[in-house]
Order: C-alpha cells, then sequence, then structure tokens
C-alpha cells in the first residue's frame, strides 16, 4: 500500500538527508505532528510535483484533486477514497450562503447536503436538516458525538442549539466537515473545535439499503 505525504509535515516533522544526484531522500513518516509514538521509518520518498510521495510500483499516486484536498485538511492522500466528494467541493466551494437557495447563486447547508448526496451516492435526502436527522433513509451512529474515529467520508453531521437540530454538513475525514453557513458560504470546517465544536450533536450514515435500493432503480 503506498503511503503520501505533503512536502510541509514531512519538513517539519523529521530530518531530511538530501542526495545530490537523486530525487531521494531518507526520513520517517508521521501520522500527525504530535504522534511521534507512532512514527515509521521510511527509506524512500520520492519527490512528485513539487510533493513528497511514497509509494509502491504497483500503485498509483493520487490525483492532483485528492492532494489538494488533502493538503487543505491537513491528511494523508491516502485518506480520502471517495473522489467524487472532492470533485463536488471543487465546484461548490466558496459558494455564498442564502437561507433557502439550492443554487451557485447561494445555497443552504440542507441543500448543500442534500445535493452533495444526489450527485455522489444518488440518495435524495429531505430538505431541511431536522427532516434529514429523522429520515428513514439514514441511521444513527451510536457514539459519534464523543468518538469521530467512528465517521467515514459522506456521513452526516448535525448541530443543535436550544433543543433544535439547526445545522448539517458532511463529513470529510481529519475532523473536518463540508457545509454551508453564513459565515464563509460553503466551506470547509472543524468538527471539533471552535463554534461547531461546541454545537455539534449527532451523526448518521445513509443507510446501504437506501443506496441499493436507488441503485435498482436505476437500474
Amino acid at each position: 500500500m503506498g503511503i503520501y505525504l505533503s512536502l510541509m509535515p514531512l519538513m517539519a516533522l523529521c530530518e531530511i538527508k538530501e542526495y545530490p544526484d537523486t530525487t531521494h531522500t531518507k526520513g520517517m513518516i508521521l501520522t500527525s505532528p504530535f504522534d511521534i509514538k507512532n512514527a515509521r521509518e521510511i527509506d524512500t520518498i520520492i519527490v512528485y510535483d513539487e510533493r513528497y510521495v511514497v509509494f509502491a510500483p504497483d500503485v498509483t499516486p493520487p490525483s492532483e484533486l485528492i492532494l489538494k484536498y488533502a493538503a487543505r485538511m491537513g491528511v494523508a492522500p491516502e485518506a480520502l477514497n471517495n473522489e467524487k466528494i472532492y470533485e463536488f467541493i471543487d465546484v461548490w466551494i466558496g459558494t455564498k450562503y442564502r437561507y433557502g437557495g439550492h443554487s451557485k447563486k447561494g445555497i443552504d447547508c440542507s441543500a448543500l447536503t442534500r445535493t452533495l448526496h444526489s450527485d455522489v451516492s444518488q440518495v435524495m435526502l429531505p430538505r431541511s436538516s431536522r427532516e434529514m436527522y429523522n429520515s428513514p433513509l439514514v441511521e444513527k451512529i451510536e457514539g459519534a458525538k464523543s468518538d469521530i474515529s467512528l465517521l467515514k467520508e459522506g456521513d452526516l453531521v448535525f448541530f443543535r442549539r436550544r433543543g433544535y437540530i439547526f445545522h448539517v454538513g458532511v463529513y470529510l475525514g481529519g475532523g473536518k466537515f463540508l457545509s454551508a453557513n453564513r459565515s464563509t458560504g460553503v466551506g470547509i470546517s472543524s468538527l471539533t473545535t471552535g463554534y461547531w465544536g461546541r454545537y455539534y450533536y449527532a451523526a448518521a450514515r445513509i443507510k446501504k439499503s437506501a443506496v441499493d435500493e436507488n441503485k435498482t432503480e436505476l437500474n
């Protein structure tokens, strides 16, 4: 299995010995700058498009799109598995927020989540965040409020304030999620810190039966 690492974390986390006649270096690879205990020593790092990429001969390097969002989110590219999600994000990111909106002129959180899953999973979710939370198309992920390692790309994350669900987003990985909000429009935010960390309430996953049923209808 290939291991991919951007240049910046590598330079910050380990001493690299350059070999003038080659593009190879030696060093160690870390999952995070704080996870020294689980660092793995590696023999060869191959420079790929101004990034350091370690890969076996039979492994296809990640796409530029995956490298772009992995760097933006601060995760290893191999942690991003569903390229369709990032294709969607690349089209919509930066779109301004508009309550009740559902187009590039302006969109709200539930419309963004609904549109993403309509494109990526071919499942049409309800229109509002509260309806999504209670929808029979999804199942709650027990324990996901306190343990985000239970989450997968594409899971729905819900936020509650004053006893009501008021916001929904799509989990990506590394503690980050996609949503549309008044402050930044369509963007990637942290699920565990700041405002959203304070109001993060629950998570749900689209049921496999809903995806399978839709595939049957399409066929």
